[in-house]
């Protein structure tokens, strides 16, 4: 006769752990399913997260340390406002020992090195470079011209001061 199957005896692991790697794969692909999102959305770049060395730090933190500060007038309360600050520096700056959460926070801020080069990226490109050069050869060629009037002696010093800005 066969045995009968028994499925907690298939697995090496408990059901608590189990239950734990499901969890794990769940919050995972939650994560893969957000990074998609942002990746795919054509009309959001994603922003606001500055990644640090070994934190993360927003900026509505930075900001609210800002406005906290610029409104409060008094010493007293400006180094009372720094010493909450700095006391809560903990839980302002959050920091990351989880490699999914980094890999989708560096997913966010990488956001420019998968930039495709394509035919209308090259042309805004090229057309922005031309345009600077074409004003910065304009400018360089009226400043030249001033210049070798100047060194040959045609202009003196009253027309100078008239012609030439020194700022």
């Amino acid at each position: 006769m066969s045995a009968t199957f028994n499925p907690w005896k298939h697995y090496h692991e408990s059901p608590e752990e189990q239950a734990a790697i499901k969890a794990r794969a769940q919050y995972r692909n939650a994560m893969k399913d957000e990074y998609r999102r942002i990746k795919t959305n054509p009309f959001n770049p994603p922003q606001g997260v500055i990644v640090g060395f070994k934190f993360i730090f927003t900026y509505h933190v930075f900001f609210r340390f800002l406005i906290i500060f610029s409104s409060l007038s008094s010493v007293f309360y400006t180094s009372y406002t720094l010493f909450l600050f700095f006391a809560n520096l903990s839980t302002l700056c959050t920091f990351q020992h989880d490699p999914n959460m980094q890999r989708w926070f560096s997913a966010r801020v990488t956001y420019a090195e998968y930039i495709k080069p394509s035919t209308k990226g090259c042309f805004v490109v090229s057309a922005f470079v031309a345009f600077f050069g074409l004003v910065y050869w304009g400018l360089s060629s009226r400043r030249n011209r001033l210049l070798s009037e100047v060194e040959r002696g045609e202009v003196d010093y009253k027309t100078r001061a008239l012609r030439f800005s020194p700022k």
